[in-house]
């Protein structure tokens, strides 16, 4: 079987020391036929190159398809340790000590002593209850529950990237038209001061009221209205210590570079940025692709709707690293995670076997940066382009250009300035 002697092979390579080498064939043995073993073989090889990202996704494809599997769950335990994010690891470390044969738990009781001792003390609820938590804050409205169903994983992913809220610090959350995460910001985050920014037509500014379901809590919020994409916005320099930009990038139309910046501006010195946005070279975009249909995780338009209700540019991973660079900022933590989808990985193992990453194919990109200078560049080429532009070619359309008869080419109007028929 080709599959099996290619796996064989890499085993080989590796043992010797040929770590490249090893990779290639066990990509093509997954290539074949895909399996735990071979997924945690590969994850393991790329351990030995110092590429984690590309590791920790290969460990996870092994779980996807073995979660009993004790053996990945150890080394992607030992991987997100290395990575200090130890309460993940402890997960995996404890699941991994229910299928271990007793020889072999002291070590892993071990690592597993570790981890908690590096845990914050205290209570930290975990994704169930904090999804319980949001949910008590949804109304009935089926379009709101809808949406929330959708989004309440990466709600989840959201607030646990989020750090713990300090006294006296002012957050900011863009674009909160639903208010899921903003009664958390405060119960959960810490975050006392929490502004919030929406568009209508109407008054610059509102008061709302969120309630939870068994009326214990009640929440009011201040609500400023205005296009991110004009500026200034109506805050001060340095104002804010955090700021969520969640599920906004890819609605703008014309200037993220305006948002970002504008972003810096009203964050304090090293204030934080949260940021999440579709990533268009997930495994699932990247399976529509090869379909022949559109990447796009929502490009429809809306009858009647605003240019900013649908997709207009949706991003890389390594798009939105730059775009933050060139805001300014350093970035912390970036990732992926499946928020929507879970049923398009079928072309991880195809990448595999050709040598791609499979590192970053979650549907959604997060980030987390901290304010470290001032706008490096507006309008950086990859985003922008400033050469023969379509404003430019209008303008000069536009010029008054007279031709012999006398008519006026560019408005229609004969020399003098009388209508011509």
């Amino acid at each position: 079987m080709l599959a099996e002697r290619s796996h064989e092979t890499g085993l080989r390579l590796f043992g010797q020391g040929h770590y490249k080498a090893a990779l290639r064939e066990f990509g093509r043995a997954i290539g074949e036929e895909e399996s735990s073993r071979r997924w945690n073989d590969w994850a393991v090889t790329q351990t030995a190159l110092h590429q984690p990202e590309e590791a920790e996704e290969g460990f996870r494809r092994a779980l996807e398809l073995d979660r009993r599997y004790a053996e990945a769950m150890v080394n992607l335990g030992a991987l997100l340790m290395h990575l200090e994010r130890n309460s993940e690891a402890l997960t995996f470390l404890e699941g991994a000590l229910r299928g271990l044969e007793e020889n072999h738990k002291p070590s892993i009781r071990s690592l597993v002593g570790q981890c908690r001792s590096k845990l914050p003390v205290g209570f930290h609820p975990d994704a169930k209850d904090i999804a319980a938590i949001l949910r008590q804050f949804v109304s009935s409205e089926p379009n709101e529950q809808s949406y929330f169903n959708m989004h309440v994983g990466r709600y989840v992913a959201t607030l646990e990237m989020l750090p713990e809220g300090s006294p006296g610090q002012r957050l900011l959350e863009l674009g909160a038209a639903f208010h899921h995460l903003t009664p958390a910001l405060r119960g959960l985050k810490g975050y006392q001061e929490v502004r919030c920014s929406d568009v209508w037509e109407g008054n610059p500014q509102c008061q709302r009221r969120v309630v939870s379901a068994d009326g214990r809590e009640d929440f009011l919020f201040t609500v400023d209205n205005f296009d991110v994409e004009r500026s200034p916005w109506p805050y001060t320099d340095g104002f804010f210590d955090v700021v969520l930009c969640c599920e906004m990038l890819e609605h703008l139309v014309s200037d993220p570079m305006c948002v970002l910046g504008e972003i810096n501006r009203i964050l304090n010195v090293r204030g934080l940025l949260l940021l999440t946005t579709p990533n268009i070279a997930s495994a699932k975009s990247v399976t529509y692709v090869l379909r022949g249909e559109s990447p796009y995780v929502y490009g429809q338009y809306e009858p009647g709707g605003r240019p900013t209700d649908r997709h207009n540019r949706e991003y890389t991973v390594s798009e939105v690293q730059k775009l933050l660079e060139y805001a300014g900022f350093q970035v912390r933590k970036l990732r992926t995670r499946d928020s929507y989808w879970t049923s398009c990985r079928e072309v991880m193992r195809h990448l595999a076997a050709q040598g791609f990453s499979v590192a970053n194919r979650g549907d959604t990109v997060m980030a987390l940066a901290v304010k470290k200078e001032s706008v490096r560049e507006r309008y950086p080429r990859e985003f922008y382009n400033s050469a023969g532009t379509q404003t430019e070619r209008r303008d000069l359309q536009a010029t008054v250009v007279q031709g012999k008869d006398g008519i006026n080419r560019a408005t229609g109007e004969a020399q003098g300035g009388a209508s011509r028929l």
